[in-house]
């Protein structure tokens, strides 16, 4: 009688209280209901970062621990944001490859992040990146068999290293934004007080301070005059109020002055990322982004948005 390889991995895959995809990879379901940025912070406490779908294996691995634990029912984040367009999405900075199961209409701009969505048996679902859900977590070198040997080998991580000769090339040159918050300070939280070369961080009492009116995804914009070598951009936050306002705020680099256009520089600020002084957001290393014009804007929710300086740190 013959047992085909299919059969076999479904059968270890149930008997497993968790799943280990290899000798070296684990998934776990976290039953705490977190916004993305939060539960990619909290599987980071833990030593685990937010499990990665990146072939039809983990897939379908990722699927029977949902269905092991009863957990049919409720959707999970995992690990994917929103790149550049409404709907082109990476898994930890690297582009899609040919594994990609989106639920039938997928994605339609619905939001930054990416969960597995219950409604379509947890098939890819573009939502909302503050939406609160359970979260799946990996973990490296965690063995569920004790015969097996741990490697115990730390991994080389390349450390960006930006080149010395940097400078701000955003203070004083013309910005605009997408509202302008009305009331006693007025004039005093236009565009341009986001690149006066001033970092105090107190919105009102310091008045330098760029600020919207609450509106669906606010956004900010400065003409740098010229295309540049951007290989970071620094944000200082405010800090006398409402830090958490700055998350999902996502940073274009490009040539076209309709910032929708242009690429993502980095990554989304999500998460504690918003409580950093400053927040530095790396557009490249060796590669940098070529561009004229560098935005701001809070992606997938109605919000402030509020930035007390912006550095474009240029060749």
């Amino acid at each position: 009688m013959s047992i085909t390889m299919d059969f076999l991995l479904i059968m270890i895959s149930l008997m497993a209280a968790e799943f280990s995809l290899s000798e070296s990879t684990t998934f776990k379901i976290f039953r705490e209901k977190k916004d993305h940025g939060d539960a990619r912070d909290s599987c980071s406490a833990k030593g685990m970062f937010l499990a990665k779908d990146t072939s039809a294996e983990r897939h379908s691995e990722l699927l029977a621990l949902i269905s092991r634990e009863g957990l049919t029912s409720s959707d999970f984040w995992i690990c994917g944001n929103r790149k550049c367009c409404k709907c082109v999405f990476e898994i930890d900075g690297e582009d899609l490859g040919g594994h990609q199961p989106w639920a039938p209409g997928q994605p339609n701009g619905g939001g930054g992040c990416l969960q597995l969505w219950s409604a379509e048996n947890h098939q890819w679902d573009d939502d909302s990146c503050s939406a609160k859900k359970f979260y799946i977590c990996e973990s490296t070198d965690i063995l569920t068999t004790t015969e097996l040997p741990i490697d115990t080998t730390t991994p080389t991580v390349a450390v960006c290293e930006l080149p010395k000769n940097l400078r701000n090339v955003a203070v004083g040159k013309t910005a605009k934004q997408s509202s302008v918050k009305s009331g006693k300070l007025g004039p005093d939280v236009g565009p341009e007080k986001a690149v006066d070369g001033n970092r105090d961080a107190d919105a009102k009492k310091g008045k330098s301070c760029s600020w919207t009116k609450k509106e669906r995804e606010p956004w900010w914009t400065v003409d740098l005059g010229k295309r540049f070598n951007i290989y970071e951009v620094v944000i200082t936050n405010r800090e006398d109020c409402c830090p958490f306002r700055l998350k999902n705020a996502e940073i274009r680099v490009g040539n076209s002055e309709n910032f929708e256009d242009n690429p993502v520089c980095g990554s989304l600020i999500i998460g504690k990322m918003v409580k950093e002084k400053p927040i530095h957001v790396q557009c490249g290393c060796e590669s940098p982004m070529k561009g004229r014009y560098v935005s701001v804007q809070i992606v997938d929710k109605k919000q402030m948005l509020t930035l007390c300086e912006v550095e474009v740190m240029a060749q």
